[in-house]
């Protein structure tokens, strides 16, 4: 039986990890009052190439010690956007679904908003779209007074403090074929299955 909601942070593309969370709750609440971290899921996300997993960063204005998430940046002077999308294209562009999907992705990844928690909003909301996974997506910023002394708010916050590490950590996967090696790889972000598998990628969420 799904729970009332639950409180994720916001990452950049996440693993397929973070939507088998998402499926067992009825609202998706997005922790934007948190302190940005860096080096995190908040801001890269991982593909599969012909040499192994490749980490795509998406820099950040400093200072950024301290702030919001919300108030986060991305520091587009540095010379990146276009390798971005052509390492992409390059892992995936031989991928049974990139073509079907690829425009969803392209221009976003190309030319991302200013700030931070958008770009993240609005790539979760295309994966969510793809997926098929009809949820209501909030800010904890405009639901915390609402969930303030519910013992579900409590537990969750607790939660949320150790989401870092298991999103980081093998979650014992259902294996699909990708594009290179023999041994399946997970952890990769969600595109790695969307490019994949297309409109079978739901199946492969766990059915908690």
């Amino acid at each position: 039986m799904n729970k009332d909601f639950i409180i994720l942070p916001s990452y950049l593309l996440p693993p397929k990890s973070y939507f088998d969370q998402i499926k067992v709750a009825k609202r998706l609440i997005i922790n934007d009052l948190e302190v940005y971290k860096k080096q995190s899921l908040r801001n890269h996300f991982d593909i599969l190439t012909s040499q192994g997993p490749l980490m795509i960063t998406y820099p950040v204005q400093k200072p950024w010690r301290g702030k919001s998430i919300r108030d986060i940046k991305i520091d587009k002077t540095q010379k990146w956007l276009k390798n971005h999308w052509r390492s992409i294209k390059t892992a995936y562009g031989k991928a049974p679904f990139f073509e079907y999907y690829s425009d969803y992705f392209e221009s976003l990844i190309k030319n991302p908003p200013d700030n931070l928690l958008e770009f993240n909003l609005q790539q979760l909301s295309i994966c969510l779209k793809i997926l098929g996974i009809n949820k209501k997506m909030l800010l904890l910023s405009e639901e915390k007074s609402n969930l303030l002394n519910t013992s579900q708010f409590e537990l969750e916050m607790e939660r949320f403090k150790n989401w870092d590490v298991y999103f980081s950590q093998k979650q014992d996967e259902l294996a699909y074929q990708q594009q290179f090696g023999n041994d399946f790889v997970d952890g990769l972000s969600i595109i790695d299955l969307i490019f994949n598998q297309g409109p079978e990628s739901v199946l492969y969420l766990k059915k908690t």
